[in-house]
């Protein structure tokens, strides 16, 4: 029986069918943690998971959920992970979820969600990781994501996102950025040289856009941490030279395809022993 006064409950991986109980959380007051994930749960969020005021995980991703993401969510004023990846949710993101002000983790990926990405996520001032991949979001990434002070990852790859990232990632604040993935969507302009100044950066996706114009390959090949690079369909009549230089000994995966290269491959890509995948 769970009472008032239960901490916790971990219940993922047990092929768990049903619906979420409405009633049964109005009582768990001092609830703290709920990983329902990967189990075979149908139906939607209640709007009673919201009443929970010291619930700091919420785990529900890899089940059969449907329905919109409850606003109730955003009064989880302890929350610090929230993972409802791997379902069918649809509607928009809740503007809400900007008032977790403890949040650290948000996973959203692999639904279903349409809409703008809402400017208020721009408040979650100690989000670490923020995952919208695919999904059906539309509209620019709102300058107010360069708030997020804490961020290190952010992954929007694989939805239908618009506009350059010169205007609206140019004020990145974050000096821990680690990953950033936007390939698969729509955005537009030049690819912006400030990226270079993400000197964190180990993992960066900018394939499968729309960029023209050009591509600074003496600025991305001297990215001393990168690790993953993956560039394609930039069109520019003038082709891009590979640098006389780079500093990227530690590239894995490299990927720059479609993007009118030209000249020889340099001789310093035989001295990347890491690199598996060219």
């Amino acid at each position: 029986m769970l009472t008032p006064f239960l901490g916790g409950r971990e219940l993922s991986n047990r092929e768990l069918t049903g619906q979420i109980n409405a009633t049964a959380l109005t009582s768990l007051v001092f609830l703290e943690k709920i990983d329902l994930s990967n189990n075979q749960l149908y139906g939607s969020i209640p709007v009673t998971m919201g009443n929970l005021p010291s619930l700091k995980e919420l785990g529900l991703s890899r089940n059969f959920l449907k329905g919109s993401i409850p606003s109730s969510l955003g009064n989880l004023s302890s929350l610090v992970y929230l993972d409802l990846s791997r379902n069918f949710f649809s509607g928009s993101i809740p503007p809400s979820l900007g008032n977790l002000s403890s949040l650290q983790f948000l996973s959203l990926w692999c639904n279903m969600l349409s809409g703008q990405i809402p400017k208020e996520l721009g408040n979650l001032s100690n989000l670490r990781v923020m995952n919208l991949a695919f999904n059906e979001l539309t509209g620019q990434l709102p300058p107010e994501l360069g708030r997020l002070g804490s961020l290190y990852a952010l992954e929007l790859s694989s939805n239908n996102l618009s506009g350059d990232l010169q205007g609206n990632c140019s004020h990145f604040t974050s000096d821990q950025l680690g990953w950033f993935g936007v390939g698969g969507n729509r955005l537009t302009g030049q690819i912006p040289r400030f990226i270079a100044n993400w000197t964190q950066l180990y993992y960066l996706s900018l394939s499968g856009n729309d960029f023209e114009g050009e591509l600074p390959l003496e600025l991305l090949f001297n990215m001393s941490n990168l690790e993953y690079l993956y560039v394609s369909d930039v069109r520019s009549s003038a082709g891009f030279p590979f640098p006389k230089y780079a500093n990227m000994t530690g590239i894995t995966f490299l990927m720059i395809r479609n993007c009118s290269i030209s000249g020889e491959i340099p001789p310093y890509i035989g001295d990347w022993s890491s690199l598996t995948y060219l």
